[in-house]
């Protein structure tokens, strides 16, 4: 992930939104960055086992990338709660809410913990 991460850093001077912010001057990569985003992540994907071409372009680009593919894996652990909606009192005390459930809609929160 490190590797990807100096990829972006090196061939584009920004990264994805979605790696670690390292420093205040740290730019995340934005819709200019779209074509120089696109032809990274390609090379990002083969970081575990790069072609000789793609080797070639890293050695170019001073990155010594040997990493075992475990090194490019994000685990994240799993926790689930559930609670009734909406709740009897917001049900009652919001049109919003009774025209939301009336359309056969629901809520889903996402959320990541450190």
């Amino acid at each position: 992930m490190e590797c990807s991460r100096r990829l972006f850093l090196k061939k584009c001077g920004c990264q994805p939104y979605f790696y670690p912010i390292r420093g205040k001057d740290m730019k995340v990569c934005g819709i200019h960055d779209v074509d120089c985003s696109f032809d990274a992540s390609k090379m990002a994907q083969m970081l575990a086992f790069p072609s000789s071409s793609v080797q070639i372009e890293l050695n170019e680009l001073g990155l010594l990338c040997s990493c075992p593919s475990s090194c490019n894996e994000v685990i994240y652990s799993i926790e689930t709660s559930s609670a009734p909606f909406p709740s009897e009192m917001a049900y009652q005390s919001s049109e919003t809410i009774q025209q939301t459930v009336a359309k056969g809609k629901g809520k889903v929160d996402l959320r990541f913990l450190q």
